[in-house]
């Protein structure tokens, strides 16, 4: 995840990347296909910790967050086919859960999360709040109910400070995985998904 530096360090010349612009980033980014892949990956990822009884409140909220990126990983991999895939969402994500996972998607740096939740006070959380990255980043937030059983929605804001500049709530629906169940199109548990590997490592080499 060499990238990671190019995303979350704060550039010296952040205003470079212009203002946001909502109705841009609403026409490259938030497609049905985008939405129901973040969509369905969070309800999976919710229904897989509610299958493990084991896991208390704070663990089930780090287990939720490690299986989102692997789960809409698939579900791009299986969506975004053909002439499609090269301009799929990349996933990047560890595999020892030690670095910041994210999405990157037509210029655009996704971060995933649950709503209200605490977070540490670190360089890289100060360069997502203030926007201080060559790169507009966005938060994509799910709500649970009190039971933190049941997703309530879903959001993607764009932030700065503790001011929420745009939401976009995805429409809540049942999730139909039927059309995403193919062996084929699962991807391996790696840091780096195959074809993002292969890219890194054909940039090193040349």
């Amino acid at each position: 995840m060499k990238d990671i530096k190019k995303y979350f360090t704060a550039s010296l010349f952040p205003y470079s990347k212009g203002d946001f612009d909502s109705v841009e980033f609403e026409k490259r980014c938030l497609t049905s296909s985008f939405c129901d892949c973040i969509l369905y990956a969070t309800q999976k990822s919710l229904d897989e910790a509610n299958d493990s009884p084991e896991l208390d409140v704070r663990t089930k909220t780090s287990f939720i967050h490690s299986r989102f990126y692997r789960n809409v990983a698939d579900f791009f991999a299986a969506t975004y086919t053909g002439d499609s895939s090269e301009n799929a969402p990349q996933v990047y994500y560890s595999a020892i859960g030690n670095e910041r996972n994210y999405i990157l998607y037509n210029g655009y740096v996704f971060i995933f999360n649950i709503q209200s939740a605490s977070k540490n006070q670190t360089n890289i959380h100060e360069v997502i709040q203030e926007q201080q990255s060559e790169y507009h980043i966005l938060a994509v937030e799910y709500i649970l109910d009190i039971t933190k059983t049941t997703l309530t929605s879903i959001e993607i804001s764009y932030n700065i400070g503790k001011n929420k500049e745009y939401i976009y709530r995805i429409p809540n629906k049942k999730p139909n995985y039927n059309i995403y169940d193919s062996s084929d199109t699962q991807t391996s548990v790696q840091p780096i998904l195959p074809k993002l590997k292969k890219q890194n490592e054909e940039r090193q080499s040349s």
